[in-house]
């Protein structure tokens, strides 16, 4: 029986899996060898080169290192690493096995069981009615010949026919054990004495012998024995040649089988492989989920950053218009202050310009007596405008300090609102600041989905193969299950037709038996006759 591996390879950056049988499990030498063989060939190069090979374990959904022969099994899945490209090779799907390009094409299978017919002189094989995939092996089973005893031969065929088979050591004749022993196997209804008793008739010459005259002859007397030994013979070996189909057809079922569990193994790597692919998939798209999320909150931090910063700005220009007003009323007083100084200063002068004029009007006095009393007149009325400019300028004081207490006033209104201007600057350049963060974090969010995006892209398109894969080793399954269903049914046809065919033998060989018990009473009775005519004539004589 032919033993099958996969063999998955990396060749110039396609993956292949080719399909290589072998007449019987392979050893290392000749796997390793097989291999490069047939990747040589098919690339149409000469570096194919092993480095090691791996084996797909069913059991353990894991692949292996492959040391040893024994862990191959029929349709293993095998991956072969090629030297110096190993680090190199992509991770890509295997794709579905396929025979090298090559390869002969195989012919039809014949059918897995024969219409068991007995009068058929040859027995045509006929193709299963099922499609096959171009990339499977058409199963086959062995072709059993057709009974090569007829059913209606003439005497000198059924009489010849019918002593070979009892002459079991071929020697021309037949002994008394070879008799003995055919008459038993073929289960005739005649006990030990009266099988020696048709010997004893068979051996006409009394040699202890019988040959094929003597047979001949003893056909003549004894024709329904020997028809019913000939149907008997004939019987046995078409029994034994559907015995044989269903043997045959056994072993389909086994091969059906085995390539049922292979199908199920591979079915069963390209659903895990699927299902990897899927997850990486699904944990792409929830990792670019996470990724818009993240762009959407910062996209809503941002805005509401926009907002902030807009009120920001509000709030800054309306304190610098509060600033502006208490500055223009600090200018005012300003004014105001200086203004009193100045008229202060003013009243100063002219108070000294008085004081020069008193001192003058003094000396005048002191010179002039005779103008004493104008003088006096004099100076009184400069005393009273004296006194009059004191209190203009203590009224100059007066607004003075009070245009002082104002200025005061105005820049200590001043100090805080410039704080709370520089306060509000800072805020709008945190704003402006924050801003310029998320759109920063905004931009690299929006590369990473995109990104992630691709990476979508490429699992599902990489997911596709994966699942025409377990499409089709699903449909390989179902191919092979309905295979192994119709093979089954056809076994247990066939061994119904064995039963049925037993049953219609023992059901003949009961209708024989009266024949026979008919026949070795008349011939019984003839060779009594003949013994007393032979008497009777001897007492003549």
């Amino acid at each position: 029986m032919s033993f099958t591996v996969l063999v998955a390879a990396d060749v110039l950056g396609d993956k292949h899996n080719l399909e290589m049988s072998f007449p019987g499990q392979p050893t290392m030498v000749e796997l390793y060898k097989e291999i490069e063989t047939t990747y040589n060939l098919e690339s149409g190069q000469n570096s194919f080169r092993i480095e090691r090979l791996q084996v797909f374990d069913i059991e353990g959904s894991a692949w292996r290192d492959l040391t040893a022969a024994n862990q191959l099994r029929d349709y293993s899945q095998l991956y072969a690493f090629q030297r110096d490209t190993s680090a190199s090779e992509q991770q890509k799907p295997i794709p579905p096995p396929r025979k090298p390009s090559f390869a002969q094409q195989q012919q039809a299978a014949p059918a897995p069981y024969q219409q068991m017919n007995p009068a058929v002189s040859q027995v045509q094989p006929q193709p299963l009615n099922v499609t096959r995939s171009g990339d499977v092996l058409p199963m086959t089973v062995k072709p059993t010949p057709a009974n090569r005893f007829p059913m209606d031969p003439t005497d000198e065929i059924k009489n010849a026919m019918t002593f070979d088979e009892i002459d079991e050591n071929k020697n021309g004749v037949v002994e008394k054990d070879e008799w003995q022993r055919k008459f038993k196997d073929l289960r005739m209804p005649f006990s030990t004495a009266t099988g020696l008793d048709l010997f004893a008739r068979a051996d006409a010459d009394g040699d202890d012998v019988v040959n094929r005259p003597d047979f001949t002859n003893f056909a003549e007397h004894y024709p329904v024995t020997v028809d019913s030994l000939y149907l008997r013979i004939q019987a046995q070996a078409e029994e034994e040649r559907r015995e044989q189909i269903v043997d045959n057809h056994k072993l389909l079922i086994d091969e059906l089988q085995r390539r049922e569990r292979s199908s199920v193994a591979q079915h069963r790597v390209a659903k895990e492989e699927l299902k990897a692919a899927e997850s990486q998939l699904r944990a792409h798209e929830q990792d670019l989920q996470i990724k818009q999320l993240e762009v959407e909150g910062y996209k809503a931090e941002l805005s509401e950053a926009a907002e902030a910063t807009t009120e920001a700005q509000r709030e800054v220009q309306r304190r610098d218009r509060t600033i502006s007003g208490a500055r223009d009323r600090e200018r005012s007083a300003a004014q105001v202050a200086k203004d009193a100084e100045e008229e202060v200063e003013t009243h100063r002068h002219r108070i000294s310009a008085k004081m020069v004029e008193i001192s003058n009007a003094q000396d005048i006095v002191r010179d002039l007596e005779a103008q004493l009393m104008d003088a006096k007149r004099l100076a009184d009325r400069h005393q009273v405008d004296l006194g009059i400019m004191e209190d203009e300028l203590e009224d100059s004081r007066t607004r003075s300090r009070e245009a002082q207490v104002v200025l005061e006033q105005a820049q200590y209104a001043v100090a805080p609102l410039l704080a709370s201007l520089k306060e509000a600057e800072s805020a709008l350049s945190r704003c402006n600041e924050t801003e310029r963060k998320l759109e920063g974090l905004i931009t690299k969010a929006e590369k990473e989905v995109a990104r992630v995006e691709r990476m979508v892209e490429n699992a599902e398109i990489d997911t596709e193969p994966l699942l025409e894969r377990e499409q089709y080793t699903k449909g390989l399954h179902s191919q092979a299950q309905a295979e192994l269903d119709e093979s089954r049914a056809g076994l247990r046809q066939l061994e119904q037709d064995v039963e049925d065919f037993r049953e219609h033998r023992a059901e003949a060989e009961e209708a024989e038996l009266v024949l026979l018990e008919e026949e070795l009473r008349l011939r019984e009775q003839r060779y009594n006759l003949e013994e007393r005519e032979k008497s009777h004539d001897g007492e003549k004589y």
